[in-house]
């Protein structure tokens, strides 16, 4: 469905941020994960756009703010991420923990994997508390697979 993923509506800002996502990708250079200045401003472009709708509580604008932090889409260079990657980490981690305490899957598995902070350490406890019955959960089905994407 067009402007749905993982079950959230997409506002057109979403929609524009995850098309520009995949043209940079697309055209990219295997292995390359950093941008050039006019992408970092193009992406900032799209920070700006998705934030109001992230803090009046948006979850897909949540979630797509914390993966432009995970992507490192604002910098221009490898040099510039790499010395922005702290700061992007707690804020890609404080916008991937808005969205996950709103139901958001994909953000809840991010948060859980690479989030740093509080928020994801207590989620990491809460899942090795929980663990072994987790295990006992039925597979996914083919109809949530297909919401999921």
């Amino acid at each position: 469905m067009a402007g749905v993923q993982n079950g959230f509506l997409l506002p057109p800002c979403v929609q524009e941020f995850l098309a520009d996502m995949d043209a940079f990708y697309d055209q990219g250079e295997p292995g390359a994960w950093h941008g050039s200045p006019q992408w970092a401003a193009r992406f900032n472009q799209h920070l700006q756009a998705m934030l109001p709708f992230a803090q009046e509580g948006d979850v897909a604008a949540q979630y797509a703010v914390a993966t432009f932090y995970m992507a490192h889409l604002g910098h221009a260079c490898e040099e510039d991420s790499i010395a922005a990657h702290e700061e992007d980490a707690a804020a890609m981690s404080r916008w991937l923990g808005r969205a996950a305490r709103a139901g958001h899957l994909a953000a809840i598995d991010n948060l859980l994997t690479i989030g740093a902070g509080e928020e994801a350490e207590r989620l990491r406890a809460l899942y090795k508390a929980h663990q072994s019955e987790l295990s006992l959960a039925p597979a996914p089905s083919e109809e949530w697979r297909q919401d999921m994407e």
